[in-house]
C-alpha cells in the first residue's frame, strides 16, 4: 500500500533476496511486458478497508504512481475525518491484532486461523465497538467475509492447528482493547488446570507486548494469578477468569463473553446444567465461543454440533459451526477422507503433508487418527441412525381411529435421585405400525412414591380418553423392575381403575427376566435384541405418530410447572435412540449424550410387546 502511494520502495529489497510487493510486481509486468504469473491483486473494498483501518502515515512527499488524481485521497478523508469512536476502536483494535501477529512464538501467518479472528472480533463488536453499526464495521473487519450476524461460534479443528495460539491472542487483544470492563470472559475447559493454560498464554502476549513499546494502550495489570488477572487499559478494568469444570463452583459466573476449549471432552453435565443456561441472558447478549479437536462420536457435543449444522444449513445462525477439517464433505461422504486432497488450505505452514502420510501408515486406529490429525468430526456410528428416526418423525400422523387389540404402555422408572422416569405407549395398527399415543420424560427429583403414581395415572386417564383408540384396547403394563419391585409394584397398582389390564409376566409364560405379577427385567442380551427390534421397526417405516400425543409431566403433582410439548417429547424419544451405544464399561446406552429413559421406555415396550404377542399366539 504504501509503495503504491509512493511513500516508500520496496525495489532495493530485490538486492537482499527479498520479493517486491503486489504494486511493484504489477509496475514491472507494465514495463516489461513479461508474460509474469499473475500478480497478487487487491480489490478494492479491501484498499478501502486498508485506508480505513490503517492509514499510511504521510512520511514523504513522493507522489504515487499510476494513481487516478483525487481517488484515494477522497477514500482516505471519507474515513478518517470525523471518524465515530465506535470506528475509531474498532481500526485501534485491528491494528493491536496486526501487531500480535509478530510475537515470536507464533509470528507465522495463516489465513484460515486469520478467519477466525476476525469472526471472533465480528461476534465480540458489542465488547469491542460499542454503539457502532454492525454491518459498517463488519465491512471494516474483513468486506470478503461474510460477518454480519456473526454469533456463538462452535469451532472444530485438528490438533497442532493453531486453536489454542489463536483464542490466547485474541482473549489477550479483547482484554487490552475492550472498553467494557468488569468479568469480561471467562475460560472454562476440561479441567481447572486447562482453562488456566488458556489464560496464561493470554498473559504471555500481554508480557511480551509490554517489551516491544507497545503504547496505543495504557496497560496496568492490576491483579495477577494462575486464575485470572484484571487489565486496567486506562478506560476500563477487564477481568479475566479461568473456572473449573464443575457446575456448582460456576453457579453465580456471569460474563460479558465465554470461551469454553475443548468443550466436546466436558462432560454433558456441565454443559447443559450450566453452560446452556448461561446464554439465557440476552441484553446484552452473553457470546459463546466453543473450540474443541473433533468430539467422541458417542459424546453429547457430537449430537449438538449435529443439531448446529442442521440450523446452519436452515440459516440459523445462533451458532456457527465452522470445521477446518481437512477432509471435503464429498469425500467424507464417499468414504475418502483420507485420500482428500481439496481441503489442503486448512494444512498450516508448520505442518508437513508428508509427514501426516507417514504418521498414517503407521496408525492402527484409523478413525482417531482421522479424528485428531485430520479434524474429521466422527459418525455417531448409531446403531439406530438419525435419518431413520428424522422419516419417522416427519411421516404424516394418525389421525383416522383405529382398533388395537392391545396398548403397550411401557415405564422405565427412575432409578436414583436426579434420574427421570421415561414412559411410552403404543398400539398396533392392522398394517402392524406401532402408532404412538403417548410420552413422558419426567424429572423426579427427590419426589415421593405418591407424586410417581400421579404421573402413571395421568398417562392412563389421557389413553383412556384418547379419540384414536375408544375404550375397549387391553392395557399391558411393561414395567422395569432391575433397581426396585416395590416401586415398580406401586406403579402397577394405578392400573386397576383403568382396567381392562392383562398382566402377562407370570411363571407359566416366562421362566426368566421378570418379576412375576409384577413386571421385567432389562438385561443386555435382549437390550442389544429390543434395539435390533427398534431398528428394524424404524427402517420398515412401521413407528408413527398419533395426531395427539398424551403427555404427562410434572404439572400432574406441581401445578406451576409449564409441562413439554409433544413435539419436544417426539424429538427427544429421537435423540436418544440415536444415542444408544456400545459403552467402555461394556453396558449399552445413551447416557453419554444425556438421559436416555424414553428410549429405554420405547425400547422395553418394542421387545417385550413382540414377545408377549408370540407368547399369545401360542396359546
Amino acid at each position: 500500500m504504501e509503495c503504491a502511494l509512493g511513500l516508500t520502495t520496496c525495489t532495493d529489497a530485490l538486492h537482499a533476496g527479498g520479493k517486491l510487493c503486489a504494486y511493484h510486481k504489477f509496475a514491472l509486468r507494465l514495463a516489461t511486458g513479461s508474460a509474469m504469473d499473475v500478480p497478487e491483486t487487491l480489490s478494492l473494498t479491501e484498499v478501502r478497508r486498508r485506508l480505513w483501518v490503517d492509514p499510511p502515515t504521510m512520511r514523504s512527499t513522493n507522489v504515487a504512481i499510476l494513481r487516478k488524481c483525487g481517488t484515494v485521497g477522497a477514500v482516505a478523508r471519507s474515513h478518517h475525518v470525523g471518524n465515530g469512536t465506535a470506528r475509531a476502536r474498532l481500526a485501534k483494535f485491528l491494528r493491536l491484532l496486526n501487531h500480535m501477529q509478530a510475537a515470536p512464538w507464533a509470528n507465522k501467518e495463516f489465513e484460515t486461523n486469520r478467519q477466525i479472528l476476525m469472526r471472533l472480533t465480528a461476534a465480540h463488536l458489542p465488547l469491542i465497538a460499542p454503539g457502532g453499526d454492525i454491518e459498517e464495521l463488519c465491512q471494516m473487519i474483513d468486506p470478503q467475509l461474510n460477518l454480519v450476524g456473526a454469533g456463538n461460534l462452535v469451532w472444530v479443528t485438528n490438533r497442532q492447528q493453531g486453536k489454542t495460539t489463536t483464542l490466547a491472542r485474541f482473549l489477550a487483544a479483547i482484554s487490552i482493547a475492550s472498553p467494557v470492563g468488569g468479568l469480561l470472559c471467562t475460560v472454562y475447559s476440561t479441567s481447572l488446570e486447562r482453562s488456566q493454560e488458556l489464560v496464561k498464554a493470554a498473559k504471555e502476549y500481554i508480557r511480551w507486548m509490554q517489551t516491544t513499546g507497545y503504547n496505543a494502550y495504557p496497560l496496568q495489570m492490576e491483579r495477577d494469578n494462575e486464575s485470572r488477572y484484571v487489565l486496567n487499559n486506562g478506560v476500563a478494568r477487564n477481568e479475566i477468569i479461568a473456572r473449573p469444570r464443575q457446575a456448582n463452583s460456576c453457579r453465580g459466573d456471569a460474563p460479558h463473553a465465554a470461551i469454553f476449549d475443548e468443550v466436546g471432552f466436558i462432560s454433558s453435565e456441565f454443559w447443559t446444567k450450566f453452560a446452556f443456561p448461561l446464554m439465557q441472558v440476552t441484553n446484552p447478549a452473553r457470546i459463546f465461543t466453543c473450540a474443541t479437536t473433533p468430539p467422541p462420536p458417542n459424546g453429547f457435543f457430537n449430537a449438538f454440533i449435529a443439531k448446529v449444522k442442521e440450523q446452519n444449513k436452515a440459516n440459523n445462525f445462533f451458532f456457527n459451526l465452522i470445521n477446518h477439517s481437512l477432509a471435503c464433505q464429498e469425500c467424507l461422504d464417499g468414504g475418502d477422507a483420507i485420500e482428500c486432497c481439496h481441503n489442503l488450505a486448512y494444512l498450516p505452514p508448520w505442518k508437513s503433508m508428508v509427514t501426516m502420510q507417514a504418521m498414517r501408515l503407521l496408525s492402527k486406529d484409523g478413525d482417531s487418527f482421522e479424528a485428531e490429525v485430520y479434524g474429521i468430526v466422527g459418525s455417531f456410528n448409531e446403531f439406530i441412525p438419525r435419518k431413520l428416526t428424522t422419516a419417522a418423525e416427519n411421516r404424516a400422523p394418525v389421525t383416522e381411529p383405529f382398533d388395537p387389540a392391545h396398548i403397550w404402555i411401557a415405564i422405565d422408572p427412575a432409578s436414583h435421585t436426579g434420574s427421570e422416569m421415561g414412559i411410552v405407549a403404543f398400539g398396533l395398527n392392522e398394517f402392524g405400525v406401532h402408532v404412538i399415543l403417548g410420552l413422558a420424560n419426567v424429572k423426579l427429583d427427590r419426589s415421593a412414591t405418591s407424586e410417581v403414581q400421579i404421573v402413571v395415572r395421568a398417562m392412563l386417564r389421557g389413553l383412556r380418553e384418547h379419540p384414536l383408540i375408544g375404550p375397549d384396547p387391553v392395557f399391558v403394563p411393561i414395567i422395569e423392575c432391575n433397581n426396585n419391585d416395590v416401586l415398580a409394584n406401586s406403579m402397577l397398582s394405578v392400573f386397576e381403575p383403568y382396567g381392562p389390564i392383562y398382566m402377562p409376566f407370570e411363571r407359566e409364560n416366562f421362566r426368566i427376566s421378570i418379576t412375576p405379577g409384577i413386571g421385567v427385567w432389562m438385561s443386555k442380551p435382549n437390550k442389544l435384541t429390543a434395539i435390533m427390534l427398534a431398528y428394524q421397526a424404524y427402517f420398515d417405516g412401521r413407528i408413527s405418530f398419533a395426531e395427539h400425543v398424551v403427555v404427562a409431566d410434572r404439572d400432574s403433582f406441581h401445578p406451576k410447572t409449564v409441562p413439554r410439548k409433544q413435539q419436544d417429547l417426539i424429538a427427544l424419544l429421537g435423540a436418544q435412540l440415536n444415542a444408544m451405544r456400545d459403552q467402555p464399561d461394556g453396558s449399552v446406552s445413551g447416557k453419554d449424550a444425556g438421559s436416555d429413559d424414553v428410549a429405554c421406555a420405547f425400547l422395553l415396550g418394542i421387545y417385550w410387546s413382540q414377545i408377549v404377542r408370540a407368547k399369545l399366539a401360542e396359546q
